[in-house]
């Protein structure tokens, strides 16, 4: 096998599931955001477990819930129910289904550009629910400068590890 082909594969598989995980985490911040309607009256460790709780469930979990807080754009839903059963088929079924793919340069090279499309897919949801929770989220006071302090915190922590 062309075991630089091979990398290209893993690197597409990986990043269509590092979109997956950003989709998840942006509907969990979001979930958050709509249950607490005023975080300046919670200490930082209330947020901290807040958010905590949201982390640990699944992006189907964080969907249903996000959908009780919240009126998401018909459009959006039907790409978010999609995006979940992608993400699901990914971590659970993709290798398994393309047994015969990945043993052939042709089945490979498809599997690349399925697995490029998909991370654009996931990306491009990503970037419209970050915008949908600015605007739901600058209602309660939290406003895009709040969000880059707390973004540059994140990755100021990251860096002292």
């Amino acid at each position: 096998m062309d075991e630089q082909q091979i990398r290209n594969l893993y690197e597409a598989f990986g990043l269509a599931m590092y979109q997956a995980q950003c989709i998840e985490r942006q509907l969990a911040i979001l979930l958050v955001s709509l249950q607490e309607k005023s975080p300046q009256n919670r200490t930082t460790l209330e947020l901290e477990a807040l958010y905590t709780r949201a982390f640990q469930r699944t992006l189907g979990q964080l969907l249903d819930l996000v959908r009780r807080e919240a009126s998401i754009p018909a459009e959006m839903e039907t790409r978010l129910t999609e995006a979940l059963s992608t993400r699901n088929h990914l971590a659970h079924n993709y290798f398994w289904d393309r047994a015969g793919e990945v043993q052939t340069v042709t089945g490979r090279q498809f599997m690349i550009q399925e697995l490029r499309e998909i991370a654009t897919r996931f990306d491009q949801l990503d970037e419209e629910l970050t915008a949908l929770m600015q605007g739901w989220t600058e209602q309660f006071g939290i406003t895009q400068a709040v969000l880059e302090s707390a973004m540059q915190r994140l990755k100021e922590d990251s860096m002292n590890r």
